[in-house]
């Protein structure tokens, strides 16, 4: 991969990270008005349900998702919504306790030894990819990071 492709794919992926901070800050203070970390996911997925029929009809994209598409699916393909309301809730309820840094410095390091297991042996469909010993002090390297991150 040439290098500024790598570059600039680098820094999408994190804006994209940056984003699930600033989606958990904002449902934490969210949170302090609606009273739970369930209804500000609540709140917060209504918006994005929102913002995502917006930006299909921005894009000229149709509304209608066939339902025989979604009956050939395999049902744990339904389950991304599932992850992403347990994300955030947990989140949000964890953010006051332990500190923003603190709580995606753990973020990271789950995304990344869960990932690692999803390369290493081909889960959900995933190419398969060994956890050489590289990847596996990259990843060790994160976790220390967590451990000097609650200092």
């Amino acid at each position: 991969m040439p290098f500024w492709t790598f570059v600039s794919l680098g820094a999408l992926g994190m804006f994209a990270g940056a984003n699930l901070a600033f989606q958990a800050v904002v449902n934490t203070q969210l949170r302090t008005y609606v009273g739970s970390p369930l209804r500000a996911s609540l709140v917060s997925y209504i918006g994005g349900l929102v913002c995502c029929i917006v930006a299909l009809i921005a894009t000229r994209q149709s509304l209608d998702v066939s339902a025989p598409a979604l009956r050939s699916s395999h049902a744990w393909l339904w389950s991304g919504g599932l992850y992403g309301v347990v994300y955030l809730v947990i989140v949000v309820w964890l953010i006051p306790r332990l500190g923003s840094a603190s709580v995606f410095g753990l973020v990271v390091a789950g995304q990344m030894l869960a990932t690692l297991c999803f390369d290493q042996f081909g889960l959900f469909g995933m190419t398969a990819r060994a956890a050489d010993p590289m990847k596996m002090v990259g990843a060790a390297l994160l976790v220390a990071g967590v451990v000097l991150l609650r200092r």
